[in-house]
C-alpha cells in the first residue's frame, strides 16, 4: 500500500495550473505526448526553456510565467517516459537502445547554444 503523505498547498496549487494549461491543449493534442521520443521532449523542453529565457529577458513576465508551467508539463512528460522505459538515472539514454529511443545525430541548430550561445 502506498504510503500517505501530505501535500503542501503550493504544490497542489501548482499541479492544478499544470492540468490547466494540458486541458487547454487537449482538443487539438490530446495526449500525443505519449507517443512522443525522448528527442522529440528534449528538444520540447529546450523550446519551452528557450521561451521562458526571452520572455523574462523583454518583462513579459505573465507570458513567462505560463512558460514554467509549460517547462513543468514537458518535465512531467519526460519523467513518465523514464517510467515507462524503466530507465533509472539518465545513463546512456541515446544508446539504451529503448523503444522510442533514437540514436541520431543532434540538430546543429540547437535552441540551448541559439540562447546561450555555446557552453564557453
Amino acid at each position: 500500500m502506498a504510503e500517505l503523505i501530505e501535500i503542501r498547498k503550493e504544490v497542489v496549487l501548482f499541479t492544478v495550473d499544470m492540468e490547466k494549461i494540458l486541458k487547454k491543449h487537449d482538443p487539438e493534442k490530446g495526449e500525443s505526448w505519449k507517443t512522443k521520443d525522448y528527442w522529440t521532449l528534449i528538444d520540447m523542453l529546450e523550446k519551452q526553456h528557450a521561451d521562458f529565457v526571452w520572455l523574462s529577458s523583454h518583462k513579459k513576465f505573465d507570458e513567462a510565467k505560463e512558460k514554467l508551467l509549460d517547462i513543468a508539463n514537458v518535465s512531467m512528460m519526460l519523467y513518465q517516459f523514464y517510467q515507462k522505459h524503466g530507465l533509472g538515472a539518465c545513463d546512456s539514454v541515446p544508446s539504451a537502445g529503448l523503444p522510442g529511443l533514437k540514436d541520431q545525430d543532434r540538430n546543429e541548430s540547437d535552441p540551448y547554444m541559439d540562447v546561450h550561445g555555446g557552453l564557453d
